[in-house]
């Protein structure tokens, strides 16, 4: 599934945000907190049309919106409330939307801790919808 039209969404909704290549590239945190789509697992249902030559597949996607807050962008006292805010910023822009290749709306799956050291902390919003792989 294309990766770009999250970032689309994100960007649309005020946020500033990336696709993984800009995550994997990141050498120092950002000036400000940043959005990342990653894409984190992909898994296919049998096909519906097991033993001919068609195709019929329900695919599910998940990926991993990583949000970071530099440490010079946050305040130590106010951290939990800050991961909460840009954690709803990201769960309002994409819950319920639908990717233009989806066959339904975007759902929340969760968030977690990813990363965090003295230059930053990275919370992961997990998200998932999918789309049908049909040949015939």
């Amino acid at each position: 599934m294309r990766l770009q039209p999250f970032v689309d969404r994100l960007r649309d909704q005020g946020l500033r945000a990336w696709g993984a290549m800009e995550f994997a590239g990141l050498r120092t945190a950002p000036s400000g907190q940043s959005f990342y789509v990653i894409p984190s697992q992909s898994a296919a249902a049998p096909n519906a049309l097991a033993g001919q030559t068609a195709i019929d597949q329900q695919v599910t996607e998940q990926l991993l919106v990583a949000i970071v807050l530099p440490a010079q962008a946050r305040q130590p006292e106010r951290v939990a409330e800050d991961i909460h805010a840009a954690e709803q910023q990201a769960i309002d822009a994409l819950a319920g939307w639908t990717h233009p290749d989806a066959s339904r709306p975007v759902e929340f799956a969760g968030g977690r801790l990813l990363s965090v050291d003295g230059s930053s902390l990275v919370w992961g919003v997990q998200f998932r919808t999918a789309w049908r792989l049909r040949r015939t």
